[in-house]
């Protein structure tokens, strides 16, 4: 084992899969972090109970990406949906395992989509997501990747706000969450929001202990300068917490850029950073504390993003 793998410590990942285009390019990745840090791989997929719920109803109706033509929403077509979700999912796994040597489980449940999943992540050490489900698809060109044909592509995903699914589990889930919007193995640097309160110290830390050992940026890389988005609540604390912070980062020998966030509309400025830290490529990966009020801001406004190629890793 090495040292990157002793630092991380991650031992069980979750996963949630809808076997959604998106969802099953995250699986990808999921499937060589667990053989990289010699994690188990918790795979979930859950048949919504609250389709089932509505095939009870006469008023419900089923709209087809293909015809304006719609139908009465039955249990024999939920169930047939249901059938088609396991078999892509089952399918798509068998594929990401190919070559691979790790433990992993898929999990089939029907129940809330949410709470099933946050159940399973909040048993593991990480969950891992993808940015959104079905409405990040391009169904026309993207359905025969459902069986595991070939390998997905990010890219060929549409930009989407976060769904809103991944907005309730960020908000409940008591582990990490990483949230997938390119290959963590593509991303060009790390940001980390800062505003010196008590989650915004884990944010730090947990960067520094094992998060920028996931996207290979360990202390034997060149480029293992992360950047830090100082946001104090005053001008006063500016200098307090930009110590603090040098302070939590001393004992890992990490060199960090530094810049500071005004106080009026902070989602904003933080979102101007970020697309200048980004540059052309538009990959990177922000780390933030789920108390931080920016992160608050982030899920009041799950549009915020959309343009920005960013994948998302929240701290608990």
């Amino acid at each position: 084992m090495s040292i990157s793998q002793k630092q991380v410590g991650i031992d069980k990942i979750a996963l949630a899969l809808d076997a959604s285009p998106l969802s099953i390019a995250v699986m990808d990745e999921a499937v060589i972090m667990a053989e990289t840090f010699g994690a188990k791989l918790s795979i979930v997929c859950i048949k919504d109970e609250t389709l089932s719920k509505l095939a009870k109803s006469s008023i419900a109706r089923t709209v087809s990406p293909f015809s304006s033509c719609n139908q009465n929403l039955t249990m024999e077509f939920v169930d047939g949906m249901f059938q088609l979700q396991e078999q892509a999912a089952r399918s798509a796994l068998n594929y990401a395992l190919s070559g691979h040597d790790i433990e992993a489980e898929l999990i089939i449940k029907e129940g809330c989509v949410s709470n099933e999943i946050i159940e399973e992540g909040n048993s593991s050490d990480l969950l891992i997501m993808g940015w959104s489900g079905w409405q990040s698809a391009n169904f026309y060109s993207s359905t025969h990747t459902f069986f595991g044909h070939k390998r997905l592509d990010f890219s060929s995903q549409s930009p989407a706000k976060l769904g809103s699914t991944v907005r309730r589990i960020l908000d409940t889930s008591t582990k990490p969450v990483l949230i997938m919007r390119d290959r963590i193995s593509d991303v060009s640097h790390i940001s980390v929001i800062y505003d010196g309160s008590p989650e915004a110290d884990k944010a730090i830390k947990m960067t520094a202990e094992k998060i920028r050992y996931i996207t290979g940026l360990s202390l034997a890389a060149a480029t293992g300068e992360i950047n830090i988005i100082l946001r104090p609540e005053d001008s006063k604390d500016e200098d307090a917490i930009l110590k603090k912070c040098e302070d939590l980062l001393y004992p890992f020998n990490i060199n960090a850029h530094y810049e500071v966030v005004e106080r009026t509309k902070p989602l904003t400025k933080v979102l101007d950073i970020l697309s200048k830290q980004a540059g052309d490529e538009n990959k990177g990966l922000l780390v933030i504390g789920d108390g931080t009020k920016v992160f608050k801001e982030i899920l009041k406004h799950p549009e915020a993003f959309g343009s920005l190629h960013y994948s998302l890793f929240v701290c608990k």
